[in-house]
C-alpha cells in the first residue's frame, strides 16, 4: 500500500530525503510492514538478479528433490511451505519467492530471496536459522530450511498482551516480571545471533519481533535476511553494500533515525542496536516505538524521537538507561555492539527482582508519606500505622539491595525512608528508634547523628531529672510504711504511758525518788530504746525521708530534753518541777512535726495541750499527766497512720 503523507515530514527531513532522490509517496511496505522498494533502490539492483542468472545452472542441476505442502505463512518477499527433502528423508521449511499481481516474481522480490538464502548459509548460529540447500521450482529458486516448529514472536507478545487489554491484569507493563524476563531473554539471544552476523560485516536491518520464531523447546531463530547487507570488507563480496543504499530500508515502526533519513554513511552495526533497543520498547511497553498511522508518521517519529521520552514512573530506571542509550539519536551513542547491549539486558534481568522490590517500596513510601501529612498523624492508630508502612519500606529495599547492591533507586529510596523515619522518632521523642532508622542509611550519619544524640542526651536529662523527683516524692510519701509507724505510734505511745504511770505511781508511794540521777538515766534508757527502734526497723521504716525525719525529730527531742535538765541541776532546780517544765517542750516538737512531717499531726494538738498545762500546774501528778499525753498522742498518730486498705502492708 501506499503510505499516507499526513503529518508532513519536518523540512529537515524532507530535504534530506529529497536530496537523495526519494519521494516519500513512493514508500511502501510489505505485509509484514517492511519497506521493500522503492522507484530507485541499489539494493534492488537488477544488476544483481543478472549476475544471478550466471549461476542458474548451478542450482538448476541439483539433484534434490523436495515435495512441496501447505502454506506455513507469507510475508510480503515470500511464501514458506511444508516440505519433505525425499533424499534425507526429513520434513523442512521451503520458501518461493512470492509472484506479483500480474502473476510473475518482480526481480526485486527474487533479488532479496537469493540473498537471503546466500546470507542464511553463510552465517551458521544456533540462533540463525540453517539454509540446507537452494533448488529449484520451474525457473524460481527455492530455499530449503530447517523446519522449525513454534511460532512467532510478534504472536507470543500478542498473546501476552491480550489479557491486559480485556482488563485481566493490570495495565501497567511491569506488572508481570515473568514475561518480561521471558521476553527479554528471547531478545537476549537475538542480540547473540546480531552480533555474530556483525563478526562477518553483515547488519540485518530489519529486527523486528515478527522476524524472529521461537520453537517449541525455547529455540530463537532470527529470520528474514532479505534486507540485509554488507558494512565492510568482511562480507561475501556479493552481499550489496550499503554504500550503495539510496532508499529507506526496514519496518517504520522500529525505524533508526539514520533508516528513517536513507543516510548510507551512518548506517552501521549500531543501527541494528538501535532496532534490538526498539524490541525491548515494544517488550517493556507493549507498542513499538515509532508505531503511527501512517509510514510517513513513523519516518517522523523515528526521526525527530530518538530517543523516546520515558515518565520516571514508567520504567525502572536501569531499563530506562538501557532503551535510552540503545535508541540515542546519534549512533556512535549508542551500545558498542549487540554483545554489550546483550550483556545489560542479562544485568537487568538479574536486577528486575531487586527492582519490583524496589517498586513496591517506592507504593508504600507514598503511602507513608500521607500518613505524616495526615491531619491525625500523631494519633496511636496513626503511629502504628507509619510505622508499619515505614518498616516495610525499609524490609523490601533490604532486600532489593541484597539482590542488587548497586541499585541506585533503592539506595536513594532507603535514605527517604529513613530521614523521614529519624523526622519521625524525633517529633514523638524516641530517640532509640530515630538511631535505629540511622542504621539504615550509613549516609545520613554526619547529617542527622548530632541531632539524634542532642535528643538522646536531652532526653536522659529529663529521665533524670524526672526519677529525681519521683524518688523524692516516694521519700516524702506519708502513704508508704502506714502499716509499721501506725504500729510503732501505738507501741510507743502504750509504753509511755505505762511507764510513766508505773514511776508516779512508785514516787507516791515513796518507793522511788525522784532525782537528776535518775533524771539522766530515765533519758539514757529512752535513748537505748530509740536507738533499738532505729536498727530494728531500718530497712522498713527509715528507708523514707519522712520517717527519717520523725525519729530525727525525737532525738531533737531527747538531747534537747536532756539540755534543759543539766541546766536545771547546775540551777539546783527542784527535779520534779523540772520534769514538768522540760515536758512542756514537747508541744514545741509536735508543732515542728506538723510543719515538716504531716498537717494533720497539728489536730492532735488541741487533745494533748491540756496535759502538758497540767504537768506545769500539778507537779505533783505530772508523771500521771505525761502517761495520759504519751497515750494520746500514740493512739492519735496510730490511727491517723492507720493503713486504709488490707491489701498487703504499706
Amino acid at each position: 500500500m501506499t503510505a499516507e503523507l499526513s503529518p508532513s515530514p519536518p523540512p529537515a527531513l524532507l530535504a534530506r530525503l529529497t536530496a537523495r532522490g526519494i519521494d516519500p509517496a513512493s514508500l511502501e511496505v510489505d505485509s509484514r510492514g517492511s519497506i521493500i522498494q522503492t522507484s530507485s533502490s541499489a539494493l534492488a539492483s537488477r544488476k544483481l538478479v543478472e549476475a544471478l542468472s550466471l549461476d542458474v545452472n548451478a542450482w538448476a542441476a541439483s539433484t534434490e528433490v523436495v515435495d512441496l505442502g501447505e502454506p506455513l505463512g507469507a510475508g510480503g518477499m515470500g511464501i514458506v511451505r511444508e516440505g519433505h527433502q525425499r533424499g534425507l528423508r526429513r520434513d523442512v521449511a521451503v520458501k518461493e519467492a512470492r509472484p506479483g499481481p500480474n502473476g510473475n516474481v518482480d526481480p526485486t522480490v527474487l533479488n532479496a530471496l537469493l540473498r537471503e538464502a546466500w546470507i542464511g548459509s553463510n552465517l551458521e548460529h544456533p540462533n540463525i536459522v540453517p539454509v540446507h540447500t537452494l533448488v529449484r521450482a520451474g525457473a524460481d529458486p527455492l530455499i530449503v530450511m530447517k523446519r522449525v516448529g513454534g511460532k512467532s514472536w510478534s504472536t507470543m507478545l500478542r498473546e501476552d498482551e491480550r489479557p491486559v487489554e480485556l482488563g485481566e491484569r493490570p495495565a501497567r507493563a511491569l506488572a508481570d516480571a515473568e514475561r518480561l524476563r521471558l521476553h527479554f531473554r528471547i531478545l537476549m539471544r537475538v542480540c547473540r545471533a546480531a552480533h555474530f552476523a556483525h563478526s562477518r560485516g553483515i547488519v540485518h536491518l530489519d529486527l523486528k519481533p515478527s522476524n524472529v520464531m521461537v520453537g517449541e523447546y525455547g529455540e530463537v531463530y532470527l529470520l528474514d535476511w532479505g534486507l540485509a547487507a554488507a558494512i565492510d570488507h568482511r562480507a561475501p563480496p556479493w552481499v550489496p553494500r550499503l554504500q550503495g543504499l539510496d532508499h529507506v530500508v526496514g519496518t517504520p515502526a522500529y525505524l533508526s533515525p539514520e533508516q528513517a533519513e536513507a543516510d548510507a554513511d551512518a548506517i552501521g552495526f549500531q543501527t541494528d542496536v538501535y532496532l534490538l533497543g526498539a524490541i525491548a520498547h515494544r517488550i517493556a511497553l507493549g507498542r513499538a516505538p515509532h508505531a503511527a498511522p501512517s509510514t510517513m508518521g513513523s519516518l517522523v517519529s523515528a526521526f525527530d524521537r530518538s530517543p523516546p521520552t520515558y515518565r520516571r514512573d514508567q520504567l525502572p530506571e536501569e531499563l530506562r538507561g538501557i532503551l535510552e542509550r540503545a535508541m540515542a539519536h546519534a549512533p556512535a551513542d549508542r551500545f558498542a555492539s549487540a554483545e554489550a547491549l546483550r550483556t545489560a539486558l542479562g544485568e537487568f534481568i538479574e536486577h528486575l527482582e531487586s527492582s519490583a522490590l524496589t517498586d513496591d517500596a517506592l507504593r508504600r513510601l507514598v503511602a507513608y508519606r500521607l500518613v505524616l501529612d495526615a491531619p491525625d498523624a500523631t494519633s496511636r492508630s496513626r503511629r502504628r500505622e507509619a510505622r508499619r508502612l515505614a518498616t516495610e519500606c525499609r524490609f523490601g529495599l533490604v532486600e532489593a539491595l541484597r539482590i542488587w547492591p548497586e541499585n541506585p533507586t533503592a539506595k536513594a529510596t532507603l535514605e527517604q525512608v529513613a530521614g523521614l523515619e529519624v523526622h519521625r522518632a524525633l517529633d514523638l521523642g524516641d530517640w532509640r528508634r530515630a538511631m535505629t532508622a540511622l542504621d539504615w542509611a550509613p549516609t545520613l550519619r554526619p547529617e542527622l547523628e548530632p541531632k539524634v544524640i542532642e535528643a538522646r542526651d536531652d532526653q536522659e536529662r529529663d529521665r533524670a531529672h524526672l526519677e529525681g523527683l519521683k524518688a523524692h516524692q516516694a521519700q516524702e510519701d506519708l502513704s508508704k510504711n502506714l502499716r509499721t509507724r501506725a504500729l510503732t505510734a501505738l507501741v510507743a505511745g502504750a509504753g509511755w504511758a505505762i511507764y510513766n504511770l508505773a514511776v508516779g505511781q512508785f514516787v507516791r508511794m515513796g518507793w522511788l525518788e525522784i532525782t537528776y540521777g535518775f533524771l539522766f538515766a530515765n533519758m539514757a534508757a529512752s535513748m537505748v530504746v530509740l536507738g533499738t527502734v532505729n536498727i530494728l526497723l531500718y530497712r522498713s521504716l527509715l528507708s523514707a525521708k519522712v520517717d527519717q525525719r520523725a525519729i530525727g525529730i525525737m532525738w531533737v527531742m531527747f538531747g534537747t530534753t536532756t539540755l534543759i535538765w543539766g541546766a536545771g541541776y547546775r540551777l539546783g532546780t527542784d527535779p520534779l518541777e523540772l520534769v514538768g517544765l522540760s515536758n512542756t517542750t514537747y508541744m514545741f516538737f509536735i508543732i515542728a512535726m506538723t510543719f515538716t512531717l504531716d498537717g494533720a499531726i497539728g489536730w492532735m494538738i488541741p487533745l494533748v495541750l491540756p496535759f502538758a498545762l497540767l504537768m506545769v500546774l500539778d507537779v505533783e501528778h505530772v508523771y500521771e499527766w505525761q502517761a495520759a499525753l504519751g497515750g494520746v498522742a500514740g493512739l492519735y498518730l496510730a490511727y491517723l497512720w492507720r493503713p486504709q486498705s488490707t491489701s498487703g502492708p504499706s
